[in-house]
């Protein structure tokens, strides 16, 4: 089953490791900035954006820990 929209920025939120109010409101700004939006959000955006999710997460957490996270965004970008 292929998700998009809501669903689809649910899980890239979850895939994240940060908490949920604080990825809510980065990720609604990294959206906004490449012109894309949480209703309309696609796999293929997210991996147009991993070079930017992995910035951000390494701002808020160790590189280990954002390198593992990215991996998960990763696979979520890809449908698995």
């Amino acid at each position: 089953m292929m998700i998009a929209g809501p669903e689809l920025f649910n899980k890239l939120l979850a895939a994240s490791g940060l908490s949920p109010v604080f990825a809510e409101r980065s990720f609604e700004r990294l959206l906004t900035r490449a012109g894309f939006t949480r209703h309309s959000l696609t796999r293929g955006q997210i991996e147009t954006l991993l070079p930017q999710i992995e910035s951000m997460l390494r701002v808020y957490m160790p590189a280990s820990e954002a390198t593992a996270r990215l991996n998960v965004v990763r696979a979520l970008s890809a449908g698995r």
